[in-house]
């Protein structure tokens, strides 16, 4: 039964870290809210939750396989994981970096690692 656990929160960590790495490459003209859903500062909370998201698949993808995994080593590969995404983005038409992102991103590794802590 734990290494179906196991196989499940792996494929899901990829397919999250996929859909990650596609939503923040895509231009963003392609990049839609649905008509009338939208705040100021909506994109940092979406930031924050695909990096909330993908820290706790990838930190219980890690404990349900055994791998002794550290959450200093896991906090420091998102954050870079982030920093290299918004390096990415001055290529990318009609993007550009923000550290502002950035820290959205850092924000969501930490709360994905308070979350693995508590569930």
């Amino acid at each position: 039964m734990q290494q179906r656990s196991s196989i499940k929160y792996t494929c899901a960590a990829i397919a999250w870290t996929i859909m990650v790495s596609y939503a923040l490459m895509m231009p963003a003209r392609e990049i839609q809210s649905p008509d009338g859903f939208s705040f100021p500062g909506q994109d940092k909370v979406v930031h924050m939750l695909l990096f909330a998201v993908l820290t706790f698949l990838l930190a219980k993808a890690l404990r349900e396989r055994s791998i002794n995994w550290n959450k200093v080593k896991l906090f420091f590969a998102l954050s870079l994981f982030g920093l290299i995404t918004e390096l990415v983005q001055f290529k990318i038409p009609d993007r550009s970096a923000d550290i502002l992102d950035l820290c959205a991103d850092v924000i969501g590794v930490i709360v994905g690692l308070i979350l693995i802590r508590i569930i």
